[in-house]
């Protein structure tokens, strides 16, 4: 059977949309994990990986140089399947896309702003922590931008204050 064929066949169990949309996954879920999960060619492995496997002929490598790789889900969405939404990286790379995507994003944009004018009163981030309901290392990093999600947070509120 064709790798298209075996596609086909493995995407039965999946929410296919449109071509750009997220294809969920409708099989079992990794309960720790929360990705996908199958069996595929006699061994458990997740279903993304499968899908990337029948899409490009071939296993990915094991390492880039020194870096592990994985296959990473370009839109963050751990259940998505679609072959368009994922590509092979390492794990700076998936950490760049999770900050980016806000998944690090422990404070909203006006928890910031108030944590900001707290601070400019002589607050010191934990007493500013404690008010906002979290941790002083957390105020720390967003007031001084130390994630991508805060700086691009900051820029936006710079334009205001």
């Amino acid at each position: 059977m064709k790798n298209k064929e075996m596609l086909k066949i493995f995407l039965n169990r999946a929410d296919v949309k449109g071509p750009d949309d997220c294809w969920n996954w409708l099989g079992p879920i990794d309960a720790k994990l929360g990705y996908g999960r199958s069996s595929f060619i006699g061994y458990s492995t997740s279903a993304h990986r499968t899908v990337w496997m029948l899409s490009n002929g071939e296993e990915p490598p094991k390492y880039a140089g020194t870096r592990r790789v994985l296959i990473r889900h370009i839109c963050g969405n751990k259940l998505c399947v679609n072959p368009k939404h994922l590509a092979l990286g390492n794990y700076s790379d998936n950490g760049k896309d999770a900050s980016e995507e806000g998944k690090h994003v422990k404070m909203n944009i006006l928890q910031l702003l108030q944590a900001l004018e707290l601070r400019k009163e002589g607050m010191t981030y934990r007493q500013i922590g404690k008010i906002i309901g979290e941790s002083e290392s957390v105020v720390s990093g967003a007031i001084n931008g130390k994630r991508h999600c805060y700086r691009k947070m900051l820029q936006v509120l710079s334009k205001f204050v």
